[in-house]
């Protein structure tokens, strides 16, 4: 391996299954990630002259563990038992690593061709544009998703981006808030129909009031449409903003739990998992257990939606936290457990 794993690269597997890595803390020999490219005889999406199909419709906590039945069927060298949270995980063998995506080598690869496709020009157009609003150097950025593993078509395919750093990633989300605020001919928010059809998507997946949609939809910084086409952006931690490592905490879980509680850091909430700290909950159902003090979710619909010392109302499985370094103990909820099952949130109190 001549790269640390970063969120969102990609593997490439002896089989060509691709999977999506998953956050940055890993076991050693392996790389968690999910699967979403396999070859298939007929796909939308081509490697050469081999077809691909999506394994997951879209993104989700849910589609994820969706996937692990396929692989514990076929292919069960791909799940890893981890005995610090005693759960089961998709996570690839260094071994089995036919190839690695790096969204920024990628990116860096593509500034550099001299013939571009019609995306790829949108996207070089785009990161410049970006990159001219805010200063944020372009090797801060890189390209995830169908780009990045040459399986994209123009006709269909986004733009899913990468920035890399959080003041960079701060200073990306202000420019597009503004860009949204104040009118754009090339970057606007999703068109009314696109909205609608998220909103209506959300609420039967989390089983949320439209309103409650509403209030989330409002805060999403990350997506829109630049030149017609759809994009999404991606904040990235740098390497040395990775403060965790795969062993360093345990985790046992009590059960599910419903609260409330006031956000008093939403710092890490950008990234993937999303990360708030929290205090004065009040547990409405579940366990009655004190020192609760952080929500994580692995629900991209729940990531920078929640500012500090708003009041929020959350649903998610209750872990017991060990910090094998310093022993310390408390409690987290995690939103996207594999017992959730998309009835797991966090809603805003406004």
């Amino acid at each position: 391996m001549n790269y640390i794993p970063l969120d969102r690269d990609f593997i490439q597997t002896i089989e060509n299954f691709f999977f999506c890595i998953i956050g940055y803390e890993h076991p050693p020999e392996r790389i968690l990630g999910y699967l979403k490219y396999i070859p298939a005889d007929f796909g939308k999406w081509k490697l050469g002259n081999q077809n691909l199909k999506r394994v997951i419709p879209y993104y989700s906590a849910e589609s994820v563990i969706n996937t692990f039945q396929f692989l514990k069927e076929k292919y069960p060298q791909y799940l890893f038992y981890d005995n610090y949270s005693e759960m089961t995980f998709s996570a690839v063998p260094i071994t089995y690593i036919k190839k690695y995506y790096s969204s920024q080598k990628k990116l860096e690869e593509i500034f550099e061709l001299k013939e571009l496709d019609l995306l790829q020009k949108k996207l070089k157009s785009f990161i410049l544009r970006l990159s001219n609003e805010t200063n944020v150097p372009i090797n801060a950025f890189g390209v995830t998703g169908s780009i990045l593993l040459n399986i994209h078509n123009p006709k269909f395919s986004d733009l899913d981006i990468t920035v890399h750093g959080y003041d960079n990633a701060i200073q990306i989300k202000r420019a597009l808030q503004d860009i949204f605020k104040c009118g754009d001919a090339e970057i606007t928010p999703l068109s009314d129909i696109e909205a609608d059809r998220w909103k209506k998507d959300k609420v039967k997946r989390f089983r949320l009031k439209h309103s409650e949609i509403e209030l989330l939809f409002r805060r999403k910084w990350n997506m829109g449409i630049f030149q017609k086409t759809r994009f999404s952006v991606h904040p990235i931690r740098n390497r040395d903003e990775i403060y965790e490592h795969y062993g360093d905490k345990s985790y046992k879980s009590i059960g599910q739990i419903e609260i409330y509680a006031k956000i008093m850091d939403n710092s890490q909430a950008m990234f993937l998992p999303s990360k708030y700290q929290i205090s004065n909950v009040r547990i409405i159902k579940g366990k009655k257990v004190e020192n609760i003090i952080e929500i994580i979710s692995y629900e991209g619909l729940f990531d920078a939606v929640a500012e500090k010392n708003e009041i929020i109302k959350a649903k998610g499985q209750l872990e017991l936290v060990t910090d094998n370094r310093t022993q310390k103990k408390y409690y987290r909820i995690v939103i996207g457990s594999r017992k959730g099952k998309s009835k797991e949130f966090l809603s805003l109190l406004i």
